[in-house]
């Protein structure tokens, strides 16, 4: 998903082609990271990746994250601290705001 986010720049994508191979790699990497038993290290990554994509590429993410299961939701509650505290500190605001919303997601379902 990366690499594709990264060639957003440098492609012609008025066909929506590049949008395309995204949602089906995003498909993909949230299916997995269901099925991971241990979601420590796909979580941050999804969590940092969410908060600084700026394609509006992403659209199974809130759903995800509003899905997680309690042990995973105080998971990724803690890891968006560490990554709320980064951006506040940085004063990277449009991401912050990212990171503040997927918190929000994450937290949803539990009031």
């Amino acid at each position: 998903m990366t690499v594709i986010i990264e060639m957003m720049d440098r492609v012609d994508d008025s066909l929506a082609d590049m949008s395309q191979v995204f949602a089906a790699s995003e498909r993909a990497y949230l299916a997995l990271a269901r099925e991971h038993a241990g979601l420590d290290g796909l979580l941050r990554d999804l969590l940092e990746l969410a908060a600084w994509e700026n394609y509006g590429l992403l659209r199974g993410v809130d759903d995800f994250l509003g899905a997680l299961k309690e042990e995973h939701a105080d998971l990724a509650v803690r890891e968006l601290s560490g990554i709320i505290a980064e951006l506040r500190r940085e004063r990277l605001d449009d991401q912050l705001a990212l990171a503040l919303a997927l918190r929000k997601a994450v937290l949803a379902p539990w009031g």
